[in-house]
């Protein structure tokens, strides 16, 4: 019963496929490769012959041939894998952009090449965001991809590397929205 269970209840035969995987994957693939289409005009797109089935309908939009030949082939060792997402882009070790953050009482300091200054009035975390909103939009140049800002606080910290903050979040939004004009931002303690 035990080895029933382990196979499906008996309905797919899951060792009898695990020891001819390969055989399986090369049916599928010489399938794909040689299908000439339901209606005898050829298949680019799959067909109801090489890979859809009525079962299969409300997914059938997602169905890649040009995906399955790849991947087959790549598991038979015919071509190599093409990843259909973006490679990861390690972060960078020079920053094109870099701040420094101070709150010295109620003024904040914002440095890099220029200084920036603003008074705490209310809130802080707003008199944060919008002085680093001030500072990227007079420093920002089209060809800067990177941006570092460092500061003190641990939660200011983290709600750049995270996108979580839990007060004024509005302001944050608009900080987080003007950060979009760079592909790497990072904050660090410091």
């Amino acid at each position: 019963m035990w080895c029933c269970m382990i196979a499906g209840r008996g309905n797919i035969p899951l060792f009898r496929m695990k020891s001819e995987f390969l055989k399986i994957i090369g049916l599928a693939y010489t399938n794909l490769t040689t299908c000439s289409g339901s209606d005898r005009q050829g298949c680019e797109d799959g067909c109801y012959v090489c890979m859809k089935s009525y079962g299969m309908h409300y997914y059938a939009h997602q169905v890649d041939k040009r995906i399955a030949v790849m991947f087959t082939g790549y598991l038979l060792g015919k071509n190599a894998f093409v990843p259909s997402i973006t490679p990861y882009d390690p972060t960078p070790n020079q920053y094109d952009l870099t701040f420094q953050l101070k709150i010295c009482g109620s003024e904040l300091l914002l440095m890099s090449k220029d200084t920036y200054t603003a008074q705490i009035e209310g809130s802080q975390n707003q008199a944060i965001f919008n002085l680093l909103i001030k500072a990227i939009q007079a420093e920002f140049r089209e060809q800067m991809t990177s941006l570092l800002i460092r500061a003190k606080q641990d939660y200011l910290v983290n709600a750049i590397n995270r996108g979580e903050i839990n007060t004024n979040k509005e302001d944050f939004v608009r900080l987080q929205f003007n950060l979009l004009r760079f592909k790497y931002v990072r904050a660090e303690k410091g």
